[in-house]
C-alpha cells in the first residue's frame, strides 16, 4: 500500500507477550500503593475483563524481567490468581542503569497522580546518591525545581546538598536553617526572636500608642 508503519515498531504495546510468572519480579522502590478494596476491584476487573493493560518491564538479563508498572496487576496474577504466564511489554532496552528504571516507574505513578510524598523523598535520595543532579531528576522524572528540592530536604541530610549546584552556594547551618522555614527535621524547635508587635488583643491608635481593645 506504500504506507510506511515503522513508527509503530518503537512502542511497547505492539509487542505484548506472554511470559513464565517465575521470569517476573517486582521492583524494590515502587512508591505507589493500593487500599485493600482497590486491590479486591482490581482483581474483580481482571477475572471479569481479563488483562486489558499488559505489565511494564525492564529485560534485566536473559529471560528476566523487573516491573516498572504495573505492580499491582503483576500481584493480582502472581498472588491471588496463581497465573503460570504474565503479559508484559519491555521497555527501554538500551537503558539498563537503575536509576533510569526508577525514573521510569515514577514517570508512569506520576502520569496517574499518584505517589507518595516520603517514598518520593526516599528515591530523589537514592538518584542524588547515583550522582544525578537536581537538573536531571526534574527532568526524569518531571519535577519543577522546588518540587525537587522540597524532597531533597525531607530527608534533612545536608549530604544531599552537596552538589556543585548546592555547594557552591550553601552551608551546613545555612540548609538546616532553609528547612526548617519549610519542612520540620529532628532535633529540637528552633526559636527566632521576632520585633515587638502588637498582640491579638490590642489595637494601634493612630499616634502609635497601644490600647485595650475595644477601648475609646
Amino acid at each position: 500500500m506504500g504506507t510506511d508503519l515503522t513508527w509503530k515498531d518503537k512502542h511497547p504495546v505492539s509487542s505484548v507477550q506472554w511470559v513464565p510468572t517465575s521470569q517476573v519480579t517486582a521492583n524494590d522502590y515502587n512508591p505507589n500503593s493500593v487500599a485493600p478494596p482497590e486491590m479486591d476491584l482490581l482483581q474483580l476487573s481482571i477475572e471479569a475483563d481479563g488483562y486489558t493493560q499488559p505489565i511494564v518491564c525492564w529485560k534485566t538479563g536473559q529471560d528476566r524481567y523487573e516491573v516498572i508498572d504495573g505492580f499491582h496487576r503483576y500481584r493480582i496474577g502472581v498472588e491471588r490468581m496463581k497465573l503460570p504466564e504474565l503479559p508484559i511489554v519491555v521497555v527501554n532496552g538500551d537503558r539498563t542503569e537503575r536509576g533510569d528504571r526508577i525514573a521510569s516507574t515514577i514517570r508512569h505513578n506520576r502520569a496517574r497522580g499518584k505517589h507518595q510524598v516520603d517514598a518520593m523523598s526516599d528515591i530523589v535520595q537514592e538518584l542524588s546518591r547515583r550522582n544525578w543532579t537536581s537538573e536531571k531528576i526534574g527532568r526524569e522524572l518531571g519535577m519543577e525545581p522546588d518540587e525537587v528540592l522540597r524532597l531533597r530536604q525531607i530527608t534533612g541530610l545536608a549530604d544531599l546538598f552537596s552538589d556543585r549546584e548546592f555547594s557552591e552556594a550553601w552551608e551546613s547551618n545555612d540548609i538546616r536553617n532553609h528547612v526548617n522555614g519549610f519542612c520540620p527535621v529532628p532535633g529540637p524547635p528552633r526559636l527566632v526572636s521576632q520585633p515587638d508587635a502588637p498582640g491579638p488583643d490590642t489595637n494601634v491608635s493612630e499616634t502609635g500608642n497601644n490600647t485595650e481593645e475595644g477601648a475609646v
